[in-house]
């Protein structure tokens, strides 16, 4: 049982470590906490889950849901942060519009998909690897995967484009 909780704390580590990537490079660059990043974070889950309902392999549903969900944070910023910036809003004014936006899209996400948990199943409960006491699924080597890398391409995309940090 130990190790199955070793897995899985590894795992959701990876995931918070993907969330706090963000947090931490929006902020960075546009100098205010923005909370609806979490609610965007989510819309691509419920997007991915969307296109695996219309009989999407997870192999194309991801990369859309990627799409849709960089499409969703550029439409948020053009239509609503970049227009405050305009009229030169101050940091306060931003995150109470990120509240509120965090807000609609979290019920938005409420009415369309329900309350109630959702999961994506790519193969059998079957289809896993044991080692030794803990059982990795697909999905969560995946996830895992995907956990690792991200951070790292980030870090390199960040030095190799020579930016410093400062806005």
């Amino acid at each position: 049982m130990l190790p199955q909780l070793f897995v899985n704390g590894l795992i959701a580590g990876g995931i918070y470590s993907l969330v706090a990537l963000g947090f931490g490079l929006i902020y960075s660059t546009t100098r205010f906490f923005h909370f609806a990043h979490g609610a965007v974070y989510a819309v691509g889950a419920y997007l991915t889950y969307a296109c695996w309902l219309f009989g999407l392999s997870l192999y194309i549903a991801i990369p859309l849901a990627i799409i849709g969900t960089s499409i969703l944070g550029a439409l948020l910023d053009i239509g609503i942060y970049r227009p405050l910036r305009k009229k030169g809003a101050s940091s306060l004014i931003l995150l109470i519009a990120s509240l509120g936006l965090f807000t609609v899209i979290q019920n938005l996400i409420s009415l369309v998909f329900g309350d109630d948990t959702k999961t994506i199943r790519s193969g059998s409960l079957n289809q896993k690897k044991q080692m030794r006491e803990a059982c990795l699924t697909p999905t969560l080597s995946a996830n895992n995967l995907v956990s690792r890398i991200k951070p790292w391409a980030e870090i390199i995309s960040i030095w190799t484009s020579g930016w410093s940090g400062e806005a």
